[in-house]
């Protein structure tokens, strides 16, 4: 007879109103040189873009120059230009200091405004997704990237999508990501020789640290073959067995733990867990499985704290056990699954 306990690394997570401000007044500005070179009229829509990431957890031993999350699309902005002098594009630029990393896609990593993390920065438009850093030349530089050109010298109207990727590169703390962090911008000359108005780029979320991580995510507790005849009653149990739940946590960090699973239907003991396929034949009836943190039963969904950590290693003392919901108790297989969500705060 087997339990198999699953536990989801969950970080708890603060109590934060994060919102999306997107203002989409339109703006025009006007971009003119001196000499041969035509002017370059360009507007701008929307006015500005923010982009939620929400709130990113991160383990704290994640490995340096790690990703922390996937690919973030940017709402679509562009740009509606009079004709200039030899062609034009549209693309990215950073406003963000360069870490002088790069991922394993050359792209450049700039620091955010939270200390060890760092993003990279992309946009799409009509040759395809590209990140600053991935070329310097004609169509890219140290903190911009052109991704869509209109021929020369005509009127034109062209789109991009902004695309970020968060990655831990230092020590971190908890923090709030905010600030400009780049811009859409315009260019006339296949080489920028005129720089045409930008559409500012912002960020808003949080970065939480995940203050321990879990030695194993999964563990098998073998109860062994116990008899009906150990049981003498409704309430009493049998065959407890021990297991330890291994963590590696920061000084002072409060441990939490909340168990999840199916409620035993016979009875209203909100401690006691089903049996996997429960009623169906072979599997035994009148008994359920209880979860225990020392001598106490755990509830479902009630969540608890266990201990501050001192810091370290830390060796957190469960067991399991049957416990009898009927008054006759039938012979079977009596496994059962749960899931102990530890928090962290």
């Amino acid at each position: 007879m087997n339990i198999q306990i699953i536990k989801i690394l969950k970080m708890k997570q603060p109590n934060m109103r994060l919102g999306v401000h997107l203002l989409v007044s339109a703006i025009v500005f006007g971009i003119y040189s001196s000499g041969s070179t035509a002017a370059l009229l360009c507007t701008g829509d929307p006015a500005s873009i923010t982009i939620n990431v929400g709130n990113i957890n991160v383990l704290k031993d994640v490995p340096i120059n790690s990703p922390i999350t996937p690919e973030i699309v940017g709402a679509n902005g562009g740009f509606d230009c009079t004709k200039g002098t030899g062609r034009s594009g549209i693309g990215i630029k950073s406003y963000l200091s360069d870490t002088g990393k790069k991922n394993i896609s050359s792209a450049s990593l700039f620091a955010s405004n939270v200390t060890g993390i760092s993003m990279v920065i992309g946009v799409s438009g009509s040759i395809g997704l590209k990140w600053i850093g991935d070329h310097i030349g004609s169509i890219g530089g140290a903190d911009w990237r052109l991704v869509s050109y209109s021929a020369v010298s005509e009127n034109w109207s062209l789109q991009l999508q902004s695309r970020i990727q968060l990655y831990k590169t230092g020590d971190f703390s908890s923090g709030t990501l905010s600030g400009k962090i780049g811009a859409y911008m315009s260019s006339n000359g296949s080489y920028p020789t005129v720089w045409g108005p930008e559409i500012p780029i912002y960020i808003t979320g949080t970065i939480t640290k995940i203050a321990c991580s879990l030695t194993n995510t999964s563990i098998s507790v073998p109860l062994g073959d116990v008899s009906a005849t150990q049981f003498t009653g409704i309430t009493t149990t049998a065959g407890d067995k021990t297991f330890n739940l291994g963590l590696s946590c920061d000084k002072d960090a409060n441990i939490n733990v909340a168990l999840a699973g199916s409620q035993n239907a016979d009875t209203a003991d909100t401690s006691v867990l089903a049996l996997t396929n429960a009623g169906q034949s072979g599997t035994a009836k009148g008994v359920g499985v209880q979860l225990l943190y020392g001598s106490v039963p755990l509830k479902l969904n009630n969540n608890i704290l266990l201990k501050t950590s001192a810091g370290g290693q830390e060796t957190l003392p469960f067991s399991a056990r049957y416990y009898q919901t009927q008054t006759t108790i039938g012979a079977g297989l009596a496994n059962s699954s749960a899931t102990l969500n530890i928090t962290y705060q």
